[in-house]
């Protein structure tokens, strides 16, 4: 008996297969489209040795566990927000493995400790969607971050703002949490089109991602 699973798709048929299609393989077997079994083959070469159609395997990818819990992709940009509410100045990743590493590494061996509070919502991600720039708009990032400006959103009716703090989202705009007007810039909506309610851009982020 052959031990061979997997999956392989067909480059190459003669009728008894669909080109493009992806087939199971068990234990050597693989059935054809008139649904007879063929087998039992001990790998791909041979199988390909015995068949008019051909075939290529199929390398399946195996999503770590922690993306899935936390609804992120293997190798995706994230920042953490901690129970106080306050953004950790590190931007996050969760590897091919499943572990979670940090850019610069600020959890200091917190690394499981930080992912059970993700799962359990004691902490929240902050995605880091990829924007694309003019020039324009390039100096008007560079200029918010030396004034100390961190995050760029749009409000429902369309209204742009930049902010000192990470803003909370309200029913229709956003709580920039401080008394202080002066961490609150007004900016032209006609700019940031990408940047629509409900996505907050960071900007220091952004402007690391530019080459």
């Amino acid at each position: 008996m052959s031990n061979w699973n997997g999956k392989i798709k067909c480059i190459e048929n003669d009728g008894d297969f669909t080109e493009g299609q992806t087939y199971d393989v068990r234990n050597g077997v693989i059935i054809s489209d008139s649904e007879v079994q063929l087998g039992r083959f001990s790998d791909l070469t041979t199988l390909n040795k015995c068949l008019n159609s051909q075939f290529e395997e199929v390398n399946e990818v195996k999503i770590p566990a922690l993306c899935e819990l936390l609804d992120v992709e293997v190798n995706e940009k994230f920042k953490i927000k901690d129970n106080r509410g306050n953004i950790i100045n590190s931007i996050y990743f969760i590897n091919s493995d499943g572990y979670l590493y940090s850019q610069p590494d600020k959890l200091a061996g917190r690394v499981n400790t930080v992912a059970m509070a993700l799962i359990n919502k004691e902490m929240e991600i902050i995605k880091l969607p990829q924007y694309q720039f003019s020039e324009n708009e390039i100096t008007i990032l560079s200029g918010l971050y030396l004034n100390d400006y961190k995050y760029i959103t749009r409000d429902e009716d369309g209204d742009l703002w930049g902010y000192k703090n990470y803003p909370k989202q309200l029913e229709h705009t956003y709580d920039y949490n401080n008394d202080d007007d002066d961490c609150l810039a007004d900016i032209k909506d006609e700019f940031f089109q990408q940047v629509q309610w409900g996505n907050i851009l960071d900007i220091e982020y952004q402007l690391s991602q530019i080459n």
